[in-house]
């Protein structure tokens, strides 16, 4: 019978302990293109944009996850983008408040009104590099 000697054993048995995706860094901005269903999002440092089954929406500042994967972020959602127009009333963008938590590539996304109450009432789950499944309004 072989035995592995300890140190190779206590390597063996902590290599499960450790995270297997790095915490983020709070200093750089996420970035790129993620999908989810319902959901869109291209990332940039400067000004992000979102498009949904039937909405809009921008994020005005980088989003930075803090050592945790959580973060908030201004911008702006635009509801019932994609319906016919009634009465000549276009849609206009309200201020709302992006926040979630990135693990990994994934990402959870809440959006909020400035009274704090939801525009969509659900987390939504989006994959860094993922195509979004869109079904847009008529």
């Amino acid at each position: 019978m072989r035995y592995l000697p300890m140190t190779t054993l206590s390597a063996v048995l902590l290599g499960g302990c450790t995270p297997s995706t790095p915490l983020p860094d709070p200093t750089v901005p996420l970035y790129g293109k993620w999908g989810g269903v319902g959901v869109e999002l291209d990332l940039n440092p400067a000004e992000s944009s979102l498009r949904f089954d039937c909405a809009a929406g921008t994020i005005t500042e980088a989003i930075k996850p803090n050592a945790n994967g959580n973060f908030t972020a201004k911008g702006t959602y635009t509801p019932r983008v994609g319906l016919p127009i009634l009465d000549g009333k276009h849609p206009t963008p309200e201020p709302a408040t992006y926040s979630g938590q990135l693990w990994g590539n994934s990402l959870n996304l809440r959006i909020r009104n400035a009274q704090g109450e939801n525009f969509v009432n659900y987390y939504l789950y989006l994959e860094h590099g993922k195509p979004a499944t869109l079904h847009r309004c008529l």
